[in-house]
């Protein structure tokens, strides 16, 4: 019961923690232009892996391992793997998550708007999702046909613009990635 108590509590200050790092980025609802003109990247790929572990302070990460098959905008990392590392993830049957940030598992296929940045004393360029849940776009394939939905934590909808209607995209309601792409273009050429 201690050991459960202490878990919650270090959970819970350590959510406080990101949601302060996270700034207006948790608070911000951003639209489609906004995700497309802060971003240095907006791929299409593939969750191949994903590893979960405790560093040294006993903190869960999970490196997301997602493969590019599209570049929308800089198309220079495009049929390269990368590795997006976020908070949380699972050992066992212990789940640690927030709900600001996107959620990822394997074989998902997903869009996202991407800022890369070189870390302090690093080689290599690391990179994190736009406006943290809301840069993230899942895609379901029905019936031959690939649609887009919003990850489960963007509660906010996404106006999109379909045959002079406004739809709203959102994580409940679905629209086709060729109408979220034609979107994206007017905004990215």
């Amino acid at each position: 019961m201690k050991r459960n108590f202490m878990l919650f509590g270090y959970v819970l200050i350590h959510f406080f923690t990101i949601s302060l790092l996270a700034g207006d980025d948790k608070e911000r609802v951003y639209g489609l232009r906004d995700l497309a003109a802060l971003s240095d990247f907006i791929v299409k790929g593939k969750v191949v892996r994903i590893e979960t572990y405790e560093n040294q302070t006993g903190r869960r990460y999970s490196d997301v391992y997602f493969h590019i098959t599209a570049c929308y905008k800089n198309n220079s990392i495009e049929g390269q793997n990368i590795v997006l590392t976020i908070f949380g993830g699972t050992i066992g049957r212990s789940v640690v998550m927030t709900t600001v940030h996107p959620q990822f598992k394997e074989n998902q296929e997903s869009i996202l708007f991407l800022k890369r940045y070189l870390p302090k004393d690093q080689m290599k360029y690391q990179f994190y999702v736009i406006g943290l849940a809301q840069g993230k776009f899942n895609i379901i394939k029905e019936n031959g046909q690939e649609f887009l939905l919003r990850d489960r934590f963007a509660s906010a909808g996404l106006k999109i613009l379909r045959n002079n209607v406004v739809s709203e995209l959102s994580n409940s309601s679905k629209i086709p990635l060729s109408d979220f792409l034609g979107n994206l273009y007017s905004f990215v050429n």
